[in-house]
């Protein structure tokens, strides 16, 4: 058996220690690397919130565009079926008929169901304003 000394001696000569302070350099650089990236995201993760929170604002703001959009389509329809109300009104006048009659209570109820729609959607825009008037608020405060 080899004794201590020829152990070490083989060590030195094997350029083992050599190869051991490369590893460790290496090791020393991917640490530096490793805390260069977290200081970097770090640095980054504000930018990351406020892009995150400009999305949700775009989000909304066209939610409530494609709610303002179906508002003003509804509007028209009960503008245009008041309007063939009225048209059946004075048909129902001129005619006074059992058909007519009946044209106009389905008309009436066409138009019901459109102004509750209407309402509806007026409550819903009614309540993203107020929420986006929150949303702003939070923003504002420190």
């Amino acid at each position: 058996c080899l004794d201590v000394n020829e152990k070490i001696d083989l060590y030195v000569q094997s350029s083992k220690e050599n190869e051991y302070n490369e590893v460790d350099q290496k090791l020393c650089l991917n640490a530096e690397d490793i805390c260069s990236g977290e200081e970097k995201l770090n640095e980054m993760k504000p930018e990351m919130e406020n892009l995150k929170k400009q999305v949700e604002d775009a989000e909304r703001q066209k939610k409530i565009i494609q709610d303002n959009l179906e508002l003003f389509k509804l509007e028209n329809k009960l503008n245009k079926l008041q309007e063939e109300i009225k048209n059946l009104q004075d048909e129902l006048d001129a005619m006074g008929g059992d058909d007519a009659r009946e044209k106009h209570q389905l008309a009436v109820s066409n138009i019901r169901q459109h102004q509750s729609k209407v309402e509806r959607y007026n409550g819903r825009m009614q309540g993203l304003t107020e929420q986006k008037r929150s949303l702003r608020r939070k923003l504002n405060e420190p």
